[in-house]
């Protein structure tokens, strides 16, 4: 468990600081489209530049290929990551949702998930924020029903009947320690140092005393990024495919 908790870490640390080298490049002003809020974090930029990267320019028919592409770049990661950056700089409109989440959204997340805020969060506040986080929907999307409490009845459900159950469940629960979801939230991202931040996230999905399942390393990761875009920038396992694809070795974890 050492090892694991210590190449964690290392791949964790190496990987943020990476995505605030993007962040950094592409909110210079000649790099950041004018659809984009000055006021918008670095942080926040990177982890949409990279959203917007991955679906449009990754997918071959259903299926991203960002392995394929990772083999083409990780010899010239600096020219492929330059030239989407041209690509990006270019854009006259957001390719897809980039715009509300930088310019609504990110905002809300950022002041939903302030120290305040999570000591008198509701159940209500938990779901809406559960509903603007894309590594949470994405979990809804392919839980079983059973699981989140829903009928297995063969009923079609929504994603957002989905994200609103998984919500309902994850706050309902309890680590093995007794921590509900908002404690959980305010020990990672305020329990301590910033610089030990990355050691309570690991804590967060590997210690009983702490971890609520539902609550893996791609939700909690873009949780801590929304909450503190510029140290933390968002990270989920979409975030690590984009960066493979432009030839970055990072790891995508497996929730």
């Amino acid at each position: 468990m050492d090892r694991k908790r210590q190449a964690f870490l290392e791949e964790w640390h190496a990987t943020l600081q990476d995505l605030r080298d993007i962040g950094a490049r592409i909110s210079r002003p000649e790099n950041r489209p004018a659809w984009i809020s000055e006021s918008a974090s670095p942080g926040s930029q990177a982890d949409q530049f990279l959203h917007a990267h991955y679906y449009q320019r990754t997918f071959d028919g259903r299926k991203a290929n960002y392995a394929a592409l990772f083999e083409q770049n990780h010899h010239h990661r600096e020219q492929a990551l330059a030239e989407t950056v041209q690509w990006w700089r270019r854009l006259r409109t957001a390719p897809s949702s980039e715009e509300a989440m930088l310019n609504v959204t990110a905002p809300y997340l950022r002041t939903a998930l302030a120290e305040q805020s999570l000591h008198s969060m509701t159940e209500e506040a938990f779901r809406q924020v559960c509903m603007r986080v894309h590594a949470i929907k994405d979990y809804a999307r392919r839980v079983p029903n059973k699981a989140v409490g829903l009928p297995d009845d063969g009923t079609p459900y929504t994603i957002p009947d989905k994200v609103t159950a998984l919500s309902k469940r994850i706050w309902n629960d309890k680590s093995t320690n007794g921590v509900r979801v908002n404690e959980l939230l305010h020990y990672v991202l305020y329990g301590g140092s910033s610089e030990q931040l990355p050691d309570r996230l690991w804590q967060a999905v590997s210690d009983p005393k702490w971890k609520i399942d539902g609550l893996g390393i791609s939700a909690l990761g873009e949780l801590v990024g929304w909450a503190l875009p510029d140290r933390f920038p968002p990270r989920n396992g979409r975030t690590s495919k984009a960066l493979r694809s432009l030839g970055y070795d990072v790891t995508v974890h497996v929730e």
